[in-house]
């Protein structure tokens, strides 16, 4: 949606590169949070979840 406002093409590749960031720092975070939260003979089982529905 983004993408659709920017005016031209380097206001695109800006929003590209911010969005980009931001999805990695947030991927970062959650998985310490799981890490930290689960406990440690649980974790492989969540982390398969959690794929399974990220990527379903």
């Amino acid at each position: 949606m983004l993408l659709v406002a920017a005016p031209d093409l380097w206001s695109a590749v800006a929003v590209l590169l911010v969005a980009s960031a931001a999805f990695g720092v947030f991927k970062v975070a959650v998985t310490s949070l799981r890490h930290r939260l689960v406990p440690s003979d649980l974790l492989g089982r969540t982390v398969a979840a959690s794929r399974t529905v990220v990527l379903s």
